[in-house]
């Protein structure tokens, strides 16, 4: 077993280029997905890197049954597109399982993989949304009918049929995994977002007008979730990661590479890295 427990398999870093993806695992620690690779932020201080494989990491989602059960789309450090790949040891050895369609290789930005039916898996490639039910064994467009311009995609961890989409009009929603999206609140941009795991209904997010806010009725209103969130005036936050054992903690990434942690459910922040 080679899973990121073992020091012997991690490489101690200070930093890290670009932020793509984070996933809490069931131990607590961090999976940041990277520029250049995965990286583990353990017990919010020490960071180390996960194996020797250096692709561009810009899509990545976890297995929420599984910690070790990782999947990425992105760049190989060789140039190109990776397609999908996916490991089984916690990001230490990978394959592709997933090249693209009618010889298109995909490099998903935006991904997002079942929390309630991880055979599920979406991707968001030059305004298509991939969709595999099977694992990532196949794969196929999903209607994707009202939605576009698309920066994040997340699912519901209550729902196997509920998929968001962070979108330059708003927070999409759609019901039937993908095919169709409405917008309740066209309020502009918004980045990351994650449905409570243990609230149906209560949808963290970044939005322009808001900054970071929760809703209780699926979009229509939101709350402020600002508090020690101070980020700078062309600062966005694209990634929120709920801890699947305590969904009190949330974490959330910005695109000045920094992270913030919550231990109330986002009513305050403090900046770990």
């Amino acid at each position: 077993n080679c899973s990121p427990g073992k020091q012997d398999n991690l490489v101690k870093v200070n930093s890290f280029l670009d932020l793509h993806g984070l996933a809490v695992r069931q131990d607590g620690n961090l999976f940041i997905a990277t520029h250049e690779g995965l990286l583990i932020l353990k017990n919010d201080k020490e960071l180390y890197r996960v194996g020797n494989v250096n692709h561009d990491l810009m899509g990545f989602s976890m297995n929420p049954q599984n910690s070790d059960h990782v999947y990425a789309s992105g760049h190989p450090s060789s140039g190109g597109n990776l397609g999908v790949i996916v490991s089984q040891d916690g990001g230490l050895n990978w394959k592709q399982i997933f090249r693209g369609i009618g010889g298109v290789a995909v490099d998903f930005h935006a991904m997002a993989i079942g929390l309630s039916d991880p055979r599920l898996i979406y991707g968001w490639y030059q305004d298509k949304l991939y969709r595999t039910e099977d694992g990532g064994n196949s794969w196929s467009f999903a209607g994707a009918k009202g939605l576009s311009n698309v920066f994040t995609l997340s699912t519901s961890p209550h729902n196997p049929d509920i998929v968001y989409a962070g979108t330059e009009k708003g927070l999409a929603i759609s019901r039937d995994k993908g095919e169709t999206w409405s917008i309740p609140d066209p309020a502009g941009p918004v980045g990351g977002i994650a449905e409570d795991i243990e609230q149906a209904g209560t949808i963290y997010a970044f939005t322009q007008k808001y900054g970071m806010a929760v809703s209780t009725d699926s979009s229509k209103s939101w709350q402020d979730l600002n508090n020690g969130l101070k980020l700078g005036p062309t600062e966005a936050i694209l990634l929120i990661a709920i801890h699947p054992g305590n969904s009190k903690v949330l974490y959330v990434g910005t695109t000045q590479k920094r992270i913030f942690k919550s231990d109330s459910r986002g009513q305050s922040w403090v900046l770990i890295k």
